[in-house]
């Protein structure tokens, strides 16, 4: 028997299957959580006077870094969101053949001569 709450995510699921797969959603969604990845790397290599140890780090090697950071930044957010998507869509396949085996299975039988 399914509950109610697992029929209203069938119901959001058959509806926006499509959408969440979009590389625009994918993008929309996951760039937000991988720059809380990247912002802070970004901004110990542009203050990076705070650590007197660290040693000098010219334009070019910024650019380098940044355009690495921005790789990682992607690569997290374009996966994190697939795994979203596949977590759901396993889901859905898990209630699917649950309610397919529930309309399947045919209604008990009453013995006859007893009240219900």
């Amino acid at each position: 028997m399914l509950t109610k709450q697992e029929k209203e995510f069938m119901v959001y699921w058959e509806e926006n299957r499509a959408r969440e797969r979009s590389l625009t959603h994918i993008l929309l969604y996951g760039l937000p959580r991988g720059l809380c990845f990247g912002i802070p790397i970004l901004l110990c290599l542009l203050f990076h006077d705070w650590y007197k140890w660290l040693p000098f780090i010219s334009g070019e090697d910024i650019l380098v870094v940044a355009i690495g950071v921005f790789g990682v930044v992607l690569f997290y957010s374009v996966f994190r969101q697939y795994y979203l998507w596949d977590r759901k869509e396993q889901q859905y396949q898990e209630f699917s053949a649950r309610k397919a085996q529930q309309d399947a299975s045919p209604p008990p039988v009453t013995p006859p001569g007893s009240a219900g």
